[in-house]
């Protein structure tokens, strides 16, 4: 007897693409992660590696430039760039299909400056899948009127004290 249902492992082989000869790396996906400081370095690298374990074939780690090395030194699949600065690293993440923001990333003035360049640069694009999670949720408040313009690729993850605060402030 297996432990796997036939019918729902059908269902998710389905979202996955046929590997084969034909393939270049970045075609099964290439995900960015905005994030890392010099206090958190572990947030990103999972944020970065755990794409990779399901299937993406790149990812770019943005990262402060006192942590970058650090995160680098954790993986040598994954691309890190020493700073977190949108317009230095827009080349890089105007190709990415999914863009993660915020693990590990800090909770200064730059962070909101930050997520307002990433907001306004996701309403153009309708193929980047953009997800905020961590300090990243911690401005949503700050520019809710910017994600009006978004369609339908942002998606946020907060745990259950980030809702809880969120819902406070936005239900206000």
């Amino acid at each position: 007897m297996s432990l796997v249902d036939p019918d729902k492992m059908a269902l998710v082989k389905r979202l996955f693409p046929v590997l084969g000869k034909h393939l270049r790396k970045g075609d099964c996906g290439k995900v960015g992660v905005i994030g890392g400081s010099p206090e958190y370095t572990g947030a990103p690298y999972f944020a970065s590696i755990t794409p990779m374990k399901i299937g993406a074939d790149l990812t770019f780690v943005y990262a402060h430039p006192d942590a970058a090395g650090v995160i680098k030194s954790y993986s040598p699949e994954m691309i890190v760039y020493p700073s977190t600065d949108f317009a230095t690293n827009m080349h890089s993440i105007d190709r990415l299909d999914a863009l993660v923001f915020g693990p590990g990333l800090g909770r200064q003035k730059h962070t909101l400056d930050l997520l307002v360049d990433v907001l306004n640069f996701v309403k153009n694009k309708q193929n980047l899948c953009l997800v905020i999670d961590a300090d990243g949720l911690f401005y949503i408040n700050d520019c809710l009127e910017l994600f009006k313009g978004c369609k339908n690729n942002v998606i946020i993850t907060p745990n259950h004290r980030e809702f809880a605060r969120l819902f406070t402030q936005i239900g206000n």
